[in-house]
This record gives C-alpha cells, structure tokens and sequence, in this order.
C-alpha cells in the first residue's frame, strides 16, 4: 500500500477569490473554515453537527446508529476536519449544514465531489481486485485519521481567562508539534488522563540534568551487574546474556573514562544496550543527562518506542520537525522557566536537524553524545563531522552494524572522533599501523580492544534459525539482449581504449548494462501513448525482463506456502516497476526507500509486522533508511540485483534474519547469466575476502579489528581498469553471435528445476573465531589471485574489434551522425523555452562528463539535492559547507562536493553562452535538465552575478560579518514589525550565510536576532517568505547599484591620474 498523501486540494483560482472574500469579511463574523474533507457516507438526515464528534458519540451514542437507509431519510454527509480545531472536533455536515452555518472553505468540498465523482466511475469500470484493492487503502487512511484522535504527550497547561477551567497542550499521535492544539481538561481527562499525570510528573521531576552531577567530574569505580537490574525492561523484558554482557562493557569504559564503539552485527540489539546503559547512569549513578541521541530518519521512531518500553522513566523528546514544530518544543518542552533548568533527560534528533540547529544543540554541555550508524561518520572532511565533533560532551558512544570497508583512515576518523587527544594524528596512527597487513595487525587489535566491541550473531545466539542462500541464474529476455548490444556498440570507442580509458567512463558503462540487466524499462521507458491496460500492460512488464519473468514464478510459489517476502533492489526506479507489477498482480505489499518519510516508514513496518498481516511482499531499496530496521516476521529475501559490496547485501538480509526470527530463512538472489552482473558477483566475493575485512572477530570475546591500507579503491567502486574490462567483456562476445533482431527468449522452466539447480551457499559456515580472518588472509592470497590474473589476461587478449560485429558499430556510428546533424540544424529550436535542454550522458562531450562524474560520485538523489540547494546558496565554491548541510550531503567531502559544483557551474556557462540572443524563449533563457532536476539557466547566472555584490561586500571574517551594516540609502519595509536599516543587513548576512530563500534558517539563527521580526506564526502578519524575497531583491539590486558606482569612481581617478601623468611627462 501507498501512504503517500494525494494532493486532492491544490489552490487553484477560485480558491483565492475565496481567500480574497474571506479576508474582507474575516473580521464581520466568527465562521469556522473547512481545512479537509476526511469521508464521505450516506447518514440519518439531521445527523449531523457536534452531536457527531467522537467524543459525543462516546459519551451519547452515534445519532445515526440506528439509521436503515431502505426505511429512513438519509442525506449524503461528509466528515469534515476544521481549521483551528483537532482531529478530535471533526464532525459529520451535510450540505444543508453547511449552508445554515455559513461556514467558509466550500471550494475543498466542491473538490472533494469532483473526486468522488471520478473514482465512482473508475470503480465501474475495473475488476473486482481492483475494488478490493482500493478499499483496503480507504481503511488505511481512515486508521490513520483515528490515530490523529489520540493524544500522545500533553506539553503545557493553562487556565481560561473566562472560566478558569484547565486546560493542556496536547500533541497528537502521527501529527508534528506544529499541530499541538489546546483542549479542555473535562475533554481529555476521560480517555487521556494518564498523558495528564505524565506531564505533571515531567513538570515536578527531581531528575533533571545538573552540572554539580559528581561523576561527570570524577568517575565511579566499576562493580559489573551480575544480572539484569530491575529498572531495565521491568518485570516483562529481559536482556540476553550477550546484552548484559554489552551493558557491562559499556558501564566498564564509562568508568574507565573511554568513549567507545558498539560495532555488533545488525540484529543484535544495539539500540537496547544503549537504552539500557543510559539507564544504568540514571538510576545507579543518578546522572540524569542531558543525553544526545543522533540518528537516521528510519529509525528514530524505533528508539523512541524502545525508550518507552526499557527506560520509562527517562525524559525524552523527539526534536524533529519543520520550523514551526521545534519552535514549539523549544518552548514547552526545553526548559523550566523558573530554575532555567533542562526538563528532559534525553534528546532524539536526525543529522539533517542537528545541522539546522547546531547553535542550538551546540550550546548544550551534553553527559553523553550518541551516534547511530556511526559509519556515517567516517569521512572526517565531511560537514556532520565536522559539526558534531565540536559539540561539547562528557562521554561519546558510536553505533555501527556496518563493517568499514578498506579503509584504515575510514577507522582512524571513528576513533578520532571519540577520542581525539589519544588518536590525534592521522599520519602517526598510519605510521604505526599502516604497515601491519603481514602480521594480522596485532599491534592495532591491542590497541584497539578497549574501544570497539563487536559480536556476530552466530556465535552469540545459537537460537536463530539457519539461513539458505541460492543463487538463481536467469537468460535475459530478448529485449534485454538487444538492449545490452546497443549500449556496448554505442560506447565501442570508449572500450576500445582499453587501460587508457577513464575509470568513470568504463564504471558509466556497467552501471548502464546493470540497469539492463534489470529491466529494459530502466534503459527505454514506454511512452505514454505505448502503456496498455491490465493484463497487457503486466505482460508487457514481464517480458522486459528474465528476472522479472523467474520473479514472477518465485513469488506465486511463496504466495501458495504462506511466506512473507522482502525484495531488495539497488534502483529506486525498479522499485517503481516492481511496485507497478505487485500492484496489477494484488499481491499487498509496503515500501520503504530514501524518499519515504519517518511517520509513513513507522506506519509501513508496523502495517507489515502486525498480527495477522496481509501483507505479502516489503519492497526496499538496499541502502536506504539504513540499519536497524527489524522485519524479521518475513521469512524470504529476494535480492534483485546485488550490490558492488556484498556487505551491503549482507546487511539487507539481516533485516529479516535478526533475533526473533523462528523460521528458516531462505534467500534467492536473482543473477542475470553471461552479463556483467555475474562477473560482479564473482570478483566482488573474492574481494570480500580480500578488501572488505575490516572490523572482523579476532577473539572470542568479540573485540575486534583490521584490513589492508591499498588506496586502490573504495567502497563505491571496488574495481580498477583492468578489472572493469574483463568484468564488461564477460559474455559479450557469446551475445553478440546471435543475430540482430533474431534474439532468443528465455527457455521455459519449472520453478521447482530452477531451485533444484541453483548454486547453494549455506551460512553460519563454522570456522573458529580466532582462526577466521588470518585463514582468509593467507588461503585466499595467492591461489585465487593467481587464477584472477591468467583469467585477466587471457580475456584482455579479446579486443572489441573481435567482440562487437564492424557492421553494428557502424551502425550505430551512422546513427549518431545522423543524430549531430539534427542538433545542428534544430539547434534554436532545441535550445528554446518550449524545448527545454537536457544534459544526457553523451560520451565525448563537456556536458556528458557532469552525469558520468556525478554518477561516480554519488546517487541521482544527492545531485538533485545538490543542484537545488545550488540555485539557492550563493558562489557555490565558497559556500560548500552550506550547500552541504542544506542539501542533506553532509557526509560528502568538501573535495567532491567542489567538483560536482564545477560541473554544474560550467554546463551552464556552456548552455548560456550557445543561446542564441534573438532566439524563442529569450526573456526566460534556456532550461536544462541536471540529475533530474529543470533548471533555468539564465536565473542561475543571474544569482551568481547578483551574489557577487553580496560576496565582495560582506566580510569574509565571522567577527567582522557581524559588524557589517549597509552604507547606501534603503526606502522604508512596511512590515507588521519595526524594521530598520540594521534589520535589512542582517537579512543580507543571513543570506551570505544560509542561502537565498531559506527564511527558516535565517530565523532560527541567533547571531542574527531576527526569530521575532520574520515569518510571524500569524501568516497574515507581515514579512512571510514572499516579502522577503522582494526585499532582498530590492537589497540586492541597490548593492549592485552602489557597487558599480564605487568602482566607476575607482576607474574615473585612475583615467584622470594616467591624464595628468601624461601631462607633467609632456
């Protein structure tokens, strides 16, 4: 099921006549507005008003219980959610209703019918799958609109000026503190008294964080717990004995003043031992916090909810949200206004927040700093970094199930960050360790073990059930086969290159032939006018792909056994495919990837743990929302296409092979035969072994350590040159035997002979801890590399020449003349603002080598972010930390992040100086597509330009900036705030500072002061964003104005000087 919100109400012209009426006769009367319509239903007539909310109803009875529509007068009611009011005062209208109160807002409602209207017709004209489809996502969304119901946290109280009756701030399940809305005690005392006495109990807490705490000064000696404590868990959870053991670890290195690592494999609980030690401070050492807890997105509301379960006690807020929402919690729920003590003990926030907010957040002394998936962390160029490792804190923990791959310095950036004065130097931890890949880094595992501790599930918990991987090999269809020919000739000269070709543009290639392997639809989406209807439309989806075709027989399979299925694929874009063939096939499914936001990924993993779930399949992508994600009531992982690094993969399984597991897992990993794709898989098993061993069991008590220093690659691409030929050159050259267009289509197969004849690996392979890695070491050294060489080279013998036929690359250089000779001559056209430009991976162009850098660089979501915060920050090469942390790229180096911004700059230039002057479409210039994103070309040259101004006026240095105040003369701001000339330079500093339009970050910025002045909670009070804009505008235009003056004077005196020097010479 989708929880993606339909925008059914977009503002359209008459909504703003409306709004324009509204405005006018705002202050005559006192008229509730519609905000949304929620349902519609056939009810009793006159059933209607407040006599329907779900309080009355409670208290008196639904008035349209008894209503027989064959025998009563009905009417048509809609479930109507009122602006200013919660969820909890929807009430059932009529029409007629509707009219006698003369309510405002009629214009959604009318949209609500034309809607209705719509989706009455679709339903009678599709199958009764379809139906049942569709309804079951009716149910959801009415769930949802009854959890909005429930109250989660009331934050402040108060009494009425008229009858001083209380009342409380109550924050709603599923909504932001945006939302909070203010509600009578009688109200909420009969379902919600207990959120009452909760917050009472907050409010006269004596456990709140204090400086005087003495072990934040001088640290406890350690006494190990011989058994659970009972304020852990209570009397219902219990801790494994591996747990307690991490408990214990954690207290040890507390005591001993040593912030550490928690590198347990996935599954193990790592979110609960670091509950559990945080509770430990609080009741065995009374350190009440203030504890920081950063985490993904996806997970944070898995620690919000262990917290409540194993620590019940400890205070803790969820500081997310937009603007408006952290304004609220820093006001009811930051500080005590009397003692200007902390109220809550612990904070939970993400990484993007932590940004927004560092001076906020960075202002706290913190007892303890908490990182998950600390391998975020291990680029320390990176602007989280950076950030966090400023922040003030007596003890850092970082959480990690994700083993670092090949990289010693990605190691030293971990341990820097949590102990920084004994891990200070790169150089001299390289220079001590570096070298030592002969003797299994002994040196560095002595000196590791006090700070990292890692356990893997096999030898802790001998109660999870086996796993079974199988590899299934699939023909490509014949669709796919034409496909990957076309793509290898296109790019013949840049194969035939051989060793002397780039890196980027070799890897640009597999990427292509992997997306192939895939599903055509990857490499030629159909047209709009191609898509069929039902069951053509499925073939159609099917036949694109051998996969697709093996998946389909796969999945009917498992649908007849009653298991549970988690699909993974690298591409997002599959997973669109995948959910359009789940979809057409009603087999109930979830889905979560990178584009899904927390409250909808919470609601997806509980949809499909639930109790008698229905939910058949999970599609994920295999990076996305990262770790800690428990599916374990899924039995089956399918893994569509395999990532470069296994462990990526390994991690993906683990989401359903994790404690709580009771069945057998089995894996089927879909393998496309005689493609690029299989050789991956090969080469990247024996570089497992070789390279990606670098947190690994070295003893049995699970401390941990080391791998090879080799810069020669890294986790994004594990391959060099000669490895990418070989990999590209497997297969192609028994493709290309069969003749263009007379392609074969997969055999057909029984499902039962691909799974009797799949290679099989059985996991959880015994081998000895402490034997493990060195074996690997040394086993796998020389035989298999010996085998990799004659096998390299005996393929690099091939040349393309041999490979790809000469009359299909002539082909398909034809083609491409052809195609250079339409541009030339449609060039104005093209370029025009009907036309809009896009820049496509060509091979040997400018423009083509900004999608191949960016591809290597890092996913079509981070250059879209990228080049949207780009149009925003001004000079983006000295502004990069800004556009990191607005982008939410914040663990990208600075390095990279200046060579994607190049590209972007310089394909503009490019675009902009071929624009014809007297073209179509010259007021608006040329647009272009970059990593998906429409971009004017002509307003981004016209930042710069403008930004210019801002960049030479503005002082560079921080202490300076603060000081600087605009010289020329400003007309007056008829704002609803007073509104001076310092007011006007501060806005200008907040834009050098955080980029043009992002008003929120502006305001919440304290060295600037102007939180009360801009975006008033009263949106009609004045300056909201649109103001703004115009006001900077106008700033902007008069800097220029008063710029050029300065420098006209500047050339004026030195014309008149050289004059005059001519004169005394003459």
């Amino acid at each position: 099921f989708s929880y993606k919100e339909d925008d059914d109400f977009e503002t359209d012209s008459d909504d703003l006549i409306e709004m324009a009426v509204e405005g006018a006769d705002e202050q005559q009367d006192n008229c509730e507005t519609i905000e949304k319509v929620l349902d519609i239903r056939l009810g009793k007539k006159g059933a209607v008003g407040a006599s329907t909310t779900v309080y009355a109803t409670e208290a008196n009875g639904n008035p349209s219980a008894d209503f027989d529509p064959e025998k009563d007068e009905g009417e048509v009611q809609y479930l109507i959610k009122w602006k200013g009011w919660s969820y909890i005062h929807s009430t059932w209208e009529s029409d007629e209703s509707l009219q006698q109160q003369k309510v405002k807002g009629l214009k959604k409602l009318e949209n609500f019918k034309k809607k209705e209207e719509e989706i009455k017709q679709w339903l009678g004209k599709v199958s009764p799958e379809d139906v049942e489809y569709f309804n079951c996502q009716q149910e959801l969304a009415s769930e949802l609109n009854k959890q909005y119901q429930i109250v989660e946290r009331v934050i402040a109280s108060s009494r009425k000026t008229s009858s001083n009756d209380p009342e409380y701030l109550c924050k709603w399940m599923g909504l932001p503190y945006a939302e909070c809305s203010w509600e009578d005690e009688a109200l909420i005392s009969k379902k919600f008294q207990h959120c009452i006495d909760s917050f009472n109990n907050r409010n006269n807490s004596k456990t709140i964080p204090t400086r005087d705490c003495k072990v934040l000064k001088q640290r406890p000696r350690f006494v190990a717990l011989k058994k659970q404590p009972s304020y852990t868990g209570g009397e219902n959870l219990e801790l494994r004995d591996y747990q307690l053991e991490g408990l214990n670890w954690l207290a040890h290195s507390w005591c001993k003043n040593n912030s550490v690592i928690l590198a347990d494999e996935m599954g193990l609980g790592k979110t609960i031992q670091t509950i559990s030690f945080l509770s430990y401070l609080f009741h065995q050492h009374q350190l009440y916090g203030p504890f920081l807890l950063v985490v993904p997105l996806s997970t944070l509301t898995s620690w919000q909810r262990e917290f409540e379960v194993w620590a019940p006690e400890i205070n803790v807020v969820v500081y997310i949200g937009d603007l408006m929402s952290r304004n609220m919690i820093r006001e009811y729920e930051w500080i005590h206004s009397q003692s200007k003590r902390l109220k809550f003990n612990a904070l939970i926030t993400t990484y993007e927040i932590l940004l927004k907010d560092k001076a906020v957040l960075g202002s706290i002394n913190w007892a303890f700093l908490g990182v998950d998936e600390a391998h975020r962390l291990k680029n320390d160029d990176s602007l989280l970094y950076k950030t966090l490792i400023d922040f003030k804190s007596n003890h850092r923990l970082l959480i990690t199930g994700t083993p670092l791959q090949n990289s010693l310095k990605e190691l030293w950036s971990l341990l820097h960050f949590i102990m920084p004065e004994k891990f200070e130097f790169w150089d001299d931890f390289e220079e001590d360790h570096g070298k030592g890949r002969e003797n299994g880094y002994q040196s560095l595992h002595k000196v590791l073990e006090p700070f990292l501790l890692r356990r893997v599930k096999k030898d802790v918990e001998k109660s999870l059930p086996a796993k079974v991987e199988q590899i299934l090999r699939v023909e490509m269809s014949a669709l796919q086969k034409q496909y990957y020919k076309w793509i290898l000739t296109r790019n013949y000269k840049a194969l035939s290159k051989g060793t002397r070709g780039s890196t980027s543009g070799f890897l640009n290639i597999v990427m292509e032939l992997k997306k192939c392997c895939n599903h055509c639809y990857l490499i030629k989406p159909p047209e709009e006018n191609e898509r069929e209807n039902g069951l053509e439309t499925l073939q159609s989806l099917i036949r694109s792909s051998g996969k697709l075709i093996l998946l389909d027989k796969l999945l009917t399979r498992l649908r007849e056994r009653g298991n549970r299925v988690l699909i993974f694929s690298q591409m997002v874009r599959m997973l669109d495919i995948l959910a359009e063939y789940l979809t057409i096939k009603h087999y109930p499914f979830q889905r979560l990837d990178g584009s899904i936001k927390g409250e909808i990924r919470k609601q997806a993993l509980d949809h499909f743990n639930a109790d008698g779930s229905e939910d058949f399949c999970f599609l994920l992508s295999t990076r996305a929302g990262g770790l800690g994600i428990n599916l374990a009531s899924a039995d089956t992982v399918v893994i569509f296409d395999s990532d470069w690094n296994p462990q990526n993969d390994l991690q993906a399984q683990a989401r359903a092979h994790r404690i709580g597991q009771k069945k057998q897992v089995n894996i089927y990993r879909l393998v496309t035969k005689g493609t690029v794709e299989e050789e991956i898989i090969e080469r990247a098993k024996k570089k497992m072994v070789l390279d990606h061993l670098v947190i690994q069991r070295m003893d049995t008590t699970g401390r941990t350590v080391l791998d090879n220093t080799s810069g020669q690659s890294n986790s994004s691409n594990p391959f060099n040159k000669e490895e990418l030929t070989a990999i590209l050159k497997f297969g192609a050259e028994d493709l290309f035997k069969e003749l263009e267009g007379e392609e074969s289509e997969p055999q057909e197969m029984d499902i039962d002979e691909i799974l009797r004849l799949a290679e099989t690996r059985e996991n959880e392979v015994s081998t000895s801890a402490t034997d493990e890695l060195l074996s690997q070491f040394k086993v796998a050294n020389f035989a298999t590399m010996e085998e990799e060489e004659t096998e390299l080279e005996e393929r690099s013998q091939k040349d393309w020449d041999d490979i790809i036929p000469e009359e299909q690359r002539k082909k398909v250089e034809e083609e491409e003349r052809q195609k250079e000779l339409e541009e030339i001559y449609m060039l104005p056209r093209i370029r025009s603002s009907t036309k809009k430009q896009e820049v496509r991976a060509g091979r040997d162009s400018g423009q083509g080598k900004l999608t191949k850098s960016y591809e290597t660089l890092t996913e079509e979501v981070a250059g879209r972010r990228y080049t949207l915060s780009n149009a925003n920050l001004l000079f983006p090469f000295s502004r990069l930390e800004c556009i990191a942390r607005d982008a939410e790229l914040v663990d990208k180096s600075v390095a990279d992040l200046k060579r994607l911004g190049e590209l972007i700059h310089n394909s503009c230039v490019g675009v902009w100086a071929g624009f014809p002057a007297g073209g179509p479409g010259k007021r608006r210039g040329p647009t272009m597509k970059i990593s998906g994103v429409q971009v004017n070309v002509k307003s981004i040259i016209q930042h710069e330009e403008e930004f210019e101004m801002l960049h030479k006026s503005i002082p560079a240095d921080p202490e300076e900036r603060k000081k600087y105040r605009l010289t020329c003369r400003v007309k007056a701001a008829h704002f609803d705030v007073d509104w001076g000339v310092e007011d006007d330079s501060r806005l200008l500093v907040g834009i050098y500072e955080h980029g043009y339009g992002n008003w929120e970050l502006i305001k919440t910025d304290p060295e600037l002061k102007l939180s009360d002045k801009i975006l008033p909670v009263e949106t009609d009070k004045k300056p909201q964003g649109k103001q703004l804009q115009t006001r900077v505008d106008y700033l902007l235009k008069l800097l220029k104005k008063d710029l050029d003056k300065k420098e006209n004077m500047k050339d004026g005196e030195e014309v008149r000087w050289g004059c005059s020097s001519l004169m005394i010479l003459g």
